[in-house]
């Protein structure tokens, strides 16, 4: 007798199905596997080689300096020069976290900067152009860059790099009407007026600086390099070379400036003057006091010295009082009263009005100065002895007769409470000052590497 020992289980259709499902997925995702691949070999390989190529290639970006202000003779008013700042090179610094703060430290110390700054600034830096050095202080001495060179070892990814910097050669003279130049802010790349301008690059915050900075800026250039899988260095590829943004003419007159300047600070400390051709409205001269030193801008700026700059205490030397501030027309506007009663017909210039002294309207009681009575005047002679009762009594007239608007009118008629159009930013037209407050604050901040240094 023989025992039958091949017999095995029969398959049951509740396995059969476990096994076909299983087979299935099994199938389905290596179909997924095969179709990635596919797509990646052939539909996508030309792009992929195409970035595998791209990342040996680096722009090097050349900024262009700055056009220069001149005044109508073609005196240098605002120039550019050539410093040097203290920069880092992402594919040469430490990438453990511990040698960077080792890094930060000794740049602190040697820049006088606190190392959380820079640790922030370079990695905000970084997170905008990840293959670009990022700047940590402008403008060091030529100590601190022989200082760095002779101890390379110590400050691994750290370069000294020249930069075109702002220069402002008669400091405070005309820095309202200059203005100055600083690290254009995120906000300000979303503004289309910055098409091309690129984090790091620096533009006009204020005055001329700000009003043409399109001319003035210029094309930064770059320089086209191939590097190696650890970013080193092989070899240069092309240029392409940055332009100079162009010269900007002023109507001013540098000796009219000054002279007008002189004047203003031999005052009570606080005004504003202008100079104006008067046969074709030239500016001639234009400036505000207290003034400031533009050059400040190009270095280390803290917030104590931003306060100082916007207190009202100080006077609030960034704001430009020769159109940002609100004052009493005094007797500049007898000649708007005069052409207006000329021009209206209410009087002839040989109409004679008295002058007693003074004019009560209710219990107003209006007085010449010093309290000086003219008698019997007409146009000329009042305008001669600047009688104050004489353009008292024309101003009533005007504002009783018909709607009573004549003299509103007139002066309307001739701009006051109206904007210039003089070029400049931020001209108010309805007297109220504009004062600088905590809000550009960002902007300059962004200025100094070293804010909080």
């Amino acid at each position: 007798m023989y025992l039958d020992n091949d017999r095995r289980p029969t398959l049951t259709p509740q396995l059969a199905m476990r096994v076909a499902v299983i087979g299935g997925i099994a199938l389905f995702a290596f179909a997924i596997v095969f179709f990635r691949l596919w797509f990646l070999q052939v539909l996508s390989g030309d792009t992929y080689k195409a970035e595998a190529r791209g990342n040996q290639l680096r722009l090097i970006r050349v900024q262009a300096p700055r056009g220069d202000i001149v005044d109508r003779e073609g005196r240098p008013l605002v120039t550019t020069r050539v410093g040097l700042a203290v920069k880092i090179t992402p594919d040469k610094l430490p990438t453990h976290g511990a040698e960077r703060r080792v890094l930060y430290h000794r740049l602190g110390r040697l820049l006088n900067m606190r190392p959380r700054v820079i640790s922030r600034d370079v990695a905000r830096q970084f997170k905008v152009l990840p293959f670009s050095t990022a700047t940590v202080k402008q403008d060091v001495s030529r100590d601190v860059v022989m200082y760095i060179e002779e101890r390379e070892e110590d400050f691994p990814g750290v370069e000294v790099d020249p930069v075109f910097l702002r220069q402002y050669p008669y400091h405070q003279l005309g820095a309202h009407l200059f203005g100055f130049v600083s690290e254009v802010s995120a906000e300000e790349l979303k503004d289309p007026r910055y098409s091309g301008v690129e984090m790091g690059d620096r533009v006009g915050q204020a005055g001329l600086e700000s009003e043409y900075d399109q001319f003035l800026r210029g094309r930064n250039g770059a320089t086209r390099v191939q590097v190696d899988s650890l970013g080193n260095f092989r070899r240069k590829l092309g240029e392409i070379r940055s332009r100079q943004g162009r010269q900007l003419r002023l109507s001013l007159d540098l000796d009219v400036q000054r002279a007008g300047q002189e004047a203003l600070a031999g005052g009570t400390g606080k005004g504003a003057f202008a100079v104006m051709n008067v046969n074709d409205g030239e500016v001639l001269g234009l400036g505000s006091n207290p003034s400031y030193d533009p050059n400040a801008f190009s270095k280390v700026f803290t917030q104590r010295e931003y306060n100082r700059l916007t207190s009202y205490e100080t006077g609030s030397p960034l704001t430009n009082r020769s159109i940002a501030g609100g004052y009493p027309t005094g007797s500049t506007f007898k000649l708007i009263t005069a052409t207006a009663a000329l021009e209206s017909g209410t009087i002839t210039p040989d109409t004679p009005l008295n002058d007693p002294g003074e004019l009560k309207i209710g219990e107003q009681v209006f007085k010449n100065a010093g309290g000086v009575a003219h008698g019997v005047l007409s146009l000329r002679q009042a305008l001669t002895v600047s009688s104050d009762v004489f353009f008292y009594q024309l101003g009533l007239q005007m504002n009783t007769a018909g709607d009573g608007h004549l003299l509103q009118r007139w002066a309307r008629r001739l701009s006051v409470g109206r904007k210039t159009g003089i070029d400049l930013p931020d001209e108010q037209a309805d007297g109220s000052p504009l004062l600088w407050s905590d809000e550009l604050w960002p902007v300059v901040k962004s200025t100094s590497k070293s804010s909080e240094g």
